[in-house]
């Protein structure tokens, strides 16, 4: 808002979502399962922006400056790589995720609504491991 950015940069987010992908596969992941839940990630953070500026305009912070633009998205890629090894540590070891309490507890932030944490919870339910698919309909032969 301070630089007079647009919060949504869609080829940025093609980026993300394409690095994401890449990582996640690295990691096991099935990048087709995990793509809904990157997306909504990234509707959430431009939702939680839009929600900051809004309250911006209307009460400006004094004396706050904006971390930049690549410190940002060098801590969301972090954070993002972070998230991904968690997912395929928890799905290697079998665990599933049913605790819907717990994870809309983690994830309560400011300006996250229901919806977006109803969308990440739907989302981050239906990621597998790569190949894990197949295994289940019989279509891979284990020894």
């Amino acid at each position: 808002m301070n630089h007079h950015l647009a919060i949504e940069d869609l080829p940025q987010e093609a980026r993300v979502l394409s690095g994401s992908l890449s990582e996640a596969e690295k990691l096991g992941i099935d990048g087709r399962s995990v793509t809904p839940f990157i997306q909504a990630q990234m509707d959430a953070a431009k939702a939680i922006q839009y929600r900051y500026c809004a309250d911006w305009l209307s009460v400006p912070e004094k004396g706050w400056q904006p971390d930049s633009l690549e410190r940002v998205r060098s801590e969301i890629s972090a954070l993002n790589i972070s998230i991904l090894t968690r997912i395929s540590q928890q799905l290697t070891k079998g665990e599933r995720l049913t605790d819907k309490s717990a994870f809309m507890t983690k994830i309560d932030l400011t300006h996250l609504k229901n919806g977006d944490k109803e969308r990440l919870w739907d989302s981050r339910k239906l990621i597998t491991l790569k190949n894990s698919q197949h295994k289940k309909r019989g279509l891979c032969k284990t020894h």
